[in-house]
């Protein structure tokens, strides 16, 4: 309860935080629909009262229950406007804490490194913040106000009733207590249940995801894979349908059995009414007032309990939001990195991934010098994208070190790194937008039409550019409105305009042209060797059509450097490069 507790006190912190000025209209309007429930209740009473004197001794009393009534309708019409007024302004509120909690997570997400992604608990955090934050924090606030309206409205029936009975008011809050306590229980058995099954339910999600997109709908249609993620789909929700089936039940019969006697209890505090009222020779107003007031107690005593587990339990949900926020991240380091540096360096790197006992990368010695371009090759898994990776700083060495002019790695500011960095990864981003936009993501400064259209034709890009229906303006992606779809070729070529368009002083590209025909591929190769300049070029590559470019070529072999050097040295040395090199030649030969 205590740890709730703390999150309620954040999470208005952070409603309050969102918008001073709506969140304090929000509680007062509240405080003010709250005041107008018994001022509603003691205008009906003297209302029946002057009524019931009028209709007993003539007209006497007419003018009077005119007034009460008029009265009551004065107090409707406010109660409208305010709740007119309190609809508009939670609606705009919403949209200021939408904001407010999406920006602080996008901030504290890119703050965040790749292994720390790589970790499953901390990826869960995120993807339950990114669910639930909003919903929750916006609930927390309704229930809130809720409460402080149920309040005030419990105060003014309270003082009401103190003159009749002070036993009737404490039957009436000592009923509602077991009820209370098993909401709690029963939103605390919910939010384990949510936890414990929310991989699996995001896996369901997942694989609902890719049963929709455009990519995957031809392999769907030809293996009929449909079938089988449906099945994977339905079987994780029918098991949770099973379970709930169960627990809905017992906690059910719970609550019938609570409820049951609670409408007992009424029925035995209503029968005390009755007897007192007859005792106190009250009039047919008190009583029918004293009778509504009892309800009304119960119920707004009742609302004030739920609304209290309500906020509790939105409470617990907005646990995942925090953790991400308070999650200790390095902080960047003050050393720029040189874009003018003459050398990266690796010293016997050793390096495995998170959750992984096997080393990808294995005392691994080598020097890149700028100015040079150096190819990785290699089978699958010999470690290539791993070394890329650790140049790039998205992964710490577990042992050696990479210095740059001297400088460890892991002590200049990463920011300054990626400044000076154009890459192509084989997982690269289709962005959902314009051509103009996919190309010009990074933002990092001011780009000419003369720019952009160089970086098109360096990546072979803009001749089909052009045919496109609004050139640079284009939409792309299917599945949006005047989206255009393009083929995989044309999309890598798209990367590559990205990675060209920035001023960079390490370039890498990892199988950049996996997609592309063997005539563009060509041509790609001869503009980055023109590009490579007072640049440091990296590629990974398993077609070895343009190797012949790159001045030094890396063999890798098992997570090890096992060759390296020229094209025609490796082939002199008849070692592995000359074994890959050959089976690929091979395969062109008649």
């Amino acid at each position: 309860m205590r740890k709730g507790k703390l999150y309620i006190l954040k999470t208005l912190k952070l409603l309050y935080s969102s918008s001073k000025g709506m969140f304090l209209s929000i509680i007062f309007i509240n405080m003010l629909l709250g005041i107008l429930v018994p001022i509603n209740l003691t205008i009906w009473r003297n209302f029946i009262d002057v009524s019931t004197v009028m209709f007993t001794h003539s007209n006497v009393g007419f003018k009077n229950s005119l007034l009460c009534l008029g009265a009551f309708v004065v107090c409707i019409v406010i109660n409208n406007l305010l709740e007119q007024i309190l609809d508009y302004v939670q609606n705009i509120y919403c949209s200021y804490v939408d904001y407010t909690i999406s920006k602080k997570l996008l901030i504290k997400i890119e703050s965040l490194s790749l292994s720390d992604m790589d970790n499953v608990e901390i990826y869960n955090y995120i993807q339950k913040a990114m669910n639930e934050s909003f919903q929750r924090s916006i609930s927390i606030l309704q229930t809130l106000v809720q409460i402080v309206k149920s309040i005030f409205s419990v105060l003014g029936i309270i003082y009401t009733l103190l003159s009749f009975s002070k036993t009737v008011i404490t039957l009436c809050i000592l009923s509602t207590i077991p009820l209370f306590f098993l909401n709690n229980k029963i939103l605390n058995k919910w939010y384990d249940i949510f936890n414990s099954r929310f991989e699996k339910i995001r896996f369901a999600r997942y694989l609902k995801s890719l049963y929709i997109r455009y990519d995957n709908f031809k392999e769907l249609k030809i293996y009929k894979a449909h079938l089988t993620l449906r099945e994977k789909i339905l079987d994780i929700l029918g098991n949770n349908i099973a379970y709930d089936k169960k627990i809905r039940k017992k906690f059910m019969i719970q609550n019938v059995i609570i409820n049951e006697c609670d409408t007992i209890i009424i029925f035995f505090i209503k029968a005390i009414v009755v007897w007192l009222s007859y005792e106190k020779k009250q009039s047919i107003g008190s009583l029918i007032t004293n009778m509504q007031a009892i309800d009304m107690l119960k119920n707004s005593i009742k609302n004030t309990l739920s609304m209290i587990s309500k906020t509790y339990e939105n409470s617990l949900y907005m646990e995942s939001f925090f953790y991400v926020m308070e999650y200790n991240v390095e902080e960047e380091k003050r050393i720029k990195f040189n874009k003018e540096f003459k050398k990266i360096e690796f010293r016997n790197v050793w390096f495995k991934y998170p959750y992984s006992n096997k080393y990808a990368v294995r005392n691994f010695s080598y020097t890149f010098y700028k100015d040079n371009t150096y190819a990785f090759v290699g089978l699958n898994g010999s470690g290539k994208t791993t070394l890329l990776k650790l140049m790039l700083a998205l992964y710490k060495p577990d042992r050696g070190e990479i210095l740059v002019d001297g400088i460890n790695l892991n002590d200049i500011n990463k920011e300054t790194l990626y400044d000076c960095v154009g890459a192509v990864f084989q997982d690269f981003i289709k962005y959902p937008f314009t051509v103009r936009e996919n190309i010009l993501i990074s933002k990092t400064s001011t780009i000419t039409e003369e720019q952009l259209i160089n970086a098109a034709i360096y990546s072979e890009a803009y001749d089909f550019i052009k045919r496109l229906p609004n050139g640079f303006s284009t939409m792309l992606q299917k599945e949006w409105e005047k989206g255009t779809e393009l083929s995989m070729g044309q999309w890598q070529k798209i990367a590559i305009s990205r990675a060209c368009i920035k001023d960079v002083s390490i370039m890498v590209l990892d199988e950049p042209t996996a997609s592309i025909d063997a005539v563009a591929e060509s041509k790609i190769f001869a503009n980055l060797k023109k590009m490579k300049k007072n640049k440091l070029g990296i590629l990974v590559v398993h077609r070895f059509s343009s190797i012949k470019l790159v001045d030094q070529i890396l063999v890798m072999s098992d997570g090890e450097l096992r060759e390296y050097g020229t094209h025609e040295e490796l082939i002199k040395a008849q070692g592995i490069y000359h074994e890959l090199f050959s089976l690929q030649a091979e395969a062109y030969q008649p």
